[in-house]
């Protein structure tokens, strides 16, 4: 018995780690709308949910939660046509790319443990929409959510976009030689995303 509980420990962690890339995958993925892109992109899904999930649970987050964060992961992916875009890019691109989503990744979860501190976090998960202009959620919603009015939601979109852009501007700080670089290494960052 204890024998096939480690053969399915096993197994679980060997399902947990990312299987090698295949690349030629990856390219059919990205190459449009035909059946074999849809196959290749269905085939990449199925391989990577797993360990996707995985690396979601692992930085604590409940069963529930997990799956839901990897639906939407894949999710992004497959709206977004991430993997036709990373086909035309070089390596140095995809390289300052995923330097970029990091980083807003990093100042996201920082602002996320902000709220928490505060015991906002209630208010930080309705309102981190609106961080991106693209995505942001209507105040009337946000309003009904954490039962406050439309002006208390305004205000609070405000304020968390603020903090986030002195967030944003202290990072990046960090990786220049002087502060009048910023305006600049900020702008290219927008540029490596595309917005």
């Amino acid at each position: 018995m204890a024998l096939d509980r480690r053969d399915d420990d096993s197994r679980a962690a060997k399902a947990a780690r990312f299987a090698t890339t295949q690349w030629s995958l990856v390219l059919a993925a990205g190459e449009g709308s035909s059946a074999t892109s849809r196959d290749a992109l269905a085939a990449l899904c199925k391989t990577y949910w797993y360990p996707v999930y995985a690396f979601i649970r692992r930085r604590g987050k409940p069963v529930h939660d997990a799956q839901d964060l990897t639906q939407e992961f894949f999710t992004r992916l497959l709206e977004k046509n991430t993997v036709a875009v990373a086909h035309e890019l070089t390596a140095e691109q995809l390289y300052e790319r995923r330097w970029a989503e990091s980083l807003l990744d990093h100042i996201v979860e920082r602002l996320h443990d902000e709220y928490v501190r505060d015991g906002k976090q209630q208010q930080f998960d309705v309102l981190k929409f609106s961080i991106t202009a693209g995505e942001a959620v209507s105040h009337k919603d946000a309003a009904a959510k954490l039962a406050v009015s439309e002006n208390a939601v305004a205000v609070a979109v405000h304020r968390l976009r603020k903090r986030y852009r002195h967030l944003l501007r202290a990072e990046i700080a960090e990786t220049v030689d002087g502060p009048d670089e910023v305006d600049d290494e900020i702008r290219r960052l927008m540029e490596t995303l595309g917005t």
